[in-house]
This record gives structure tokens, C-alpha cells and sequence, in this order.
């Protein structure tokens, strides 16, 4: 951020920019969000991108404004949600998900959304029976 801060206030444009191989991470976000449950060594990533890890990162954060890494993570978090709605167990959520156990995802989730996937469950929950509760009272209403 630093150095992109002094190259912009240079008269000298930023090359590096230009160099970002839009192809390569796009095949890079694809895989990794069709495999988001998956460890993936950085040396799969460099065999589909045909570049080294930091390369990847580096215009992957260009290209997506943010990691490879956290990428992936708010994939897993985007499957978890959708579980927990489902009304699976956070054990079973976390482990389908991908994330080590409960308590990483739970880490992530808190990290990302500012709350536990049992708080976010109870919400989620609580608005679901409103809109099920709204529906019955326009239903009597109209009917």
C-alpha cells in the first residue's frame, strides 16, 4: 500500500499493474472456488497459473483485492452460512465447509461478520419466523 501510495505520487506510471496476467487469476479464483473445501498446495496454484506463489499473490491481490488465502476462506464462509441455514450442526458445518473444527470457523465467521455462526444462526432464524409470521398475517388479511 505504502510503495503504491509514493509510485502514484511520482509523474512515473505504474507499471506493474499493466503486468497482471488476468488470465492466470482467473483460473487461480476459479479453482479455488470450486475446490473451497480443499487444503490447496501453492504448488497446484503455480502449476495452473504458470507462475510462482508470490507472483500469484501479488497479482491476485491486484486483480481481486485480496489474497488468494481469504479468497478461499470467504468461499468456505459463504458454504457455512448457507449450512447453517440448512440447520446443520457448526460441527458438521465446519467440517463440510472445509475449516479445521468448529472453533476456526468460528474465528473466521467472527472475524468477518462481527458475530458467532450461533448468533448469526438465531438472527437468521428469528427473521425467517417474521417473514413466515408477516406472510400469514397478509394471507388472513387478504383472504
Amino acid at each position: 500500500a505504502v510503495a503504491d501510495y509514493l509510485v502514484s505520487l511520482s509523474d512515473r506510471p505504474d507499471h506493474r499493474r499493466a503486468t497482471v496476467d488476468v488470465r492466470a487469476v482467473e483460473l487461480v479464483r476459479e479453482y479455488l472456488a470450486a475446490h473451497a473445501t480443499e487444503q490447496t498446495p501453492a504448488s497446484t496454484l503455480e502449476k495452473i497459473a504458470g507462475a510462482d506463489r508470490f507472483t500469484i499473490t501479488r497479482h491476485f491481490r491486484w486483480a481481486f483485492g485480496t489474497s488468494p488465502d481469504r479468497y478461499r476462506t470467504m468461499r468456505r464462509l459463504e458454504l457455512a452460512q448457507a449450512a447453517i441455514e440448512s440447520g446443520q450442526s457448526l460441527v458438521q458445518v465446519a467440517a463440510e465447509a472445509g475449516f479445521a473444527d468448529q472453533s476456526h470457523m468460528t474465528r473466521q465467521f467472527k472475524r468477518t461478520y462481527g458475530l458467532t455462526p450461533t448468533r448469526w444462526r438465531a438472527l437468521t432464524a428469528a427473521s425467517s419466523t417474521e417473514r413466515l409470521e408477516t406472510i400469514g398475517e397478509l394471507r388472513q388479511s387478504h383472504g
